[in-house]
Parts: C-alpha cells; sequence; structure tokens
C-alpha cells in the first residue's frame, strides 16, 4: 500500500481543471482499505495527517467530510465497517491518533497505536507485531505508513485511488498506474494482484464497477503524459480477474461509461 500522494499527476490535474463527477483523497487525506490474506476485505479506513490545531479540533474538515460520505457509502453497501484514523503528521514517531468508528462506539478517542492495532485485529484482520528497528532502512511518506510496517505482514492493504460519482453515488474506481514503459507494453504487475483483488472483492459487494488506468510518464525530463490512457477492467470473481479494455484518447476515455 502506498499512503504517499500522487505530486503533479497529471490524471487528477485533468479531472480538478475539467470535470466535476470525480472524487479522490487529496494530499495528506487517504482512502484505505485493509484485508487478511485471503484478500477479503475487513474494514475501511479514512487516514489523515493534521497539523497539531487541527489534530485538537473534535470536528471533520470539509474534506474529510468528503471522504467520510464515500467511505460510509461503501460501507453501508459491502457490510465492510469504516474507521477514521487521524495522527500529527510532524511526528517523528507515531505516539498517539485519534478514532472515529461508530461500529466501535467511538468518536475521536486519542489512543495509543497499540491501541489501534488491538481494534484493527478486532475487525478480524491478522496483526503481526515487529520490532520497527526492521524496517527502519525504509523510505516511508509519514509516520502512520512507519508505524503501519510494523503491524502490516499478516495484511492485506491498499489505497481507493479515485472515485467516479454520479448524484452521490459511487459508479467506478479507478487504480492509477503509470511509469516509463510503453502504453502498449505495459501489463499489470502480478506483486500488485492482491491488491486489485481486495478492492474488486469490495467493489463487487457494491455494485460499483473497479478499472485500472495507466499512463506513460517520461522520467527525464519529466512528463506525465494523458494524451492516451490504458484500461484494464478487474473482477474478481473472475479466474482471469483482468481483462484489457482497450487504449483511449484522454477525450474518448472521459466520454465512455466507465
Amino acid at each position: 500500500m502506498d499512503t504517499g500522494y500522487y505530486v503533479g499527476n497529471a490524471f487528477y490535474d485533468y479531472v480538478d481543471k475539467k470535470m466535476d463527477n470525480f472524487v479522490y483523497a487529496k494530499e495528506n487525506l487517504w482512502l484505505l482499505v485493509y484485508g487478511n490474506k485471503r484478500c477479503e476485505p475487513k474494514v475501511i479506513i479514512v487516514l489523515s495527517a493534521l497539523d497539531k490545531e487541527s489534530y485538537k479540533a473534535e470536528k471533520f474538515s470539509p474534506a474529510e467530510t468528503e471522504i467520510v460520505y464515500y467511505a460510509t457509502q461503501i460501507s453501508e453497501k459491502s457490510g465492510v465497517p469504516w474507521i477514521y484514523v487521524s495522527f500529527i503528521k510532524d511526528e517523528k514517531k507515531l505516539s498517539k491518533v485519534k478514532v472515529y468508528s461508530p461500529k466501535k462506539n467511538l468518536f475521536y478517542k486519542e489512543i495509543s497505536p497499540d491501541e489501534l492495532a488491538e481494534i484493527y485485529k478486532s475487525f478480524d484482520l491478522f496483526i503481526v507485531k515487529k520490532e520497527s528497528g526492521k524496517v527502519i532502512n525504509k523510505q516511508y511518506s509519514n509516520v502512520y505508513q512507519k508505524w503501519q510496517m510494523t503491524i502490516g505482514y499478516g495484511l492485506t492493504g491498499s489505497d481507493i485511488d479515485i472515485m467516479k460519482v454520479k448524484k452521490g453515488n459511487i459508479k467506478s474506481v479507478y487504480e492509477l498506474k503509470r511509469s516509463h514503459i510503453a502504453i502498449e507494453k505495459w501489463r499489470p504487475y502480478p506483486a500488485d494482484f492482491h491488491n486489485f483483488v481486495l478492492l474488486s472483492k469490495l467493489f463487487l459487494e457494491c455494485g460499483i464497477k473497479f478499472y485500472i488506468v495507466y499512463n506513460y510518464r517520461k522520467e527525464v525530463p519529466f512528463f506525465d503524459d494523458i494524451s492516451k490512457l490504458k484500461v484494464y477492467k478487474i473482477d474478481a470473481s473472475k479466474r482471469n480477474f483482468y481483462e484489457e479494455i482497450g487504449i483511449f484518447s484522454t477525450n474518448e476515455f472521459f466520454n465512455k461509461d466507465f
């Protein structure tokens, strides 16, 4: 799971400027799904990195409110519970978090990371605590991600990248991929299959369509090219769970019913 932010991603830039029917968690906000080793979704997480003053406030910001709305929608349709977790983004080590979980009757309760791990375990997730020293040489986007690596050995986890909505209802979800590989040659990586299956199982329960959308990104000089987009449909109920739909121009893609 990558809890970083797609800085400068041309796909996000395009929908921000030209479209009004897409929603995604921006900057220091993430919409995550955790599942077990069988890629069965067990909990949806709205994760928020806040400054100290915002962390003290016991209310959702407008950006958080929007993502909580869609997390709740997915939860109600799938039966998978959701939880909100916030932390102080400038801390060097995760020492405390606040959680909001109607299912657990918790409302902005401040707890320790160990207590959060126990909450995750109560959602039927296999939590294996490892010594943090075993992962200190890895780079992390934030202190939560670093902490997650100490408990995540029994987890499957993935971000929900971007949602296409209509009248407040999620119609499709896109997993965004980009690399230096030519668009005609790129294929989904086997290392990502468990993430795709996890998300697809969740969205199948909701009647939400799920796609991978790939674009070419030149590294030197940097150029994020969305003039062509390659689309795969993901359906975990099928043995061959990903199917190439085609390569489309930007206009073709956004005018189709994906």
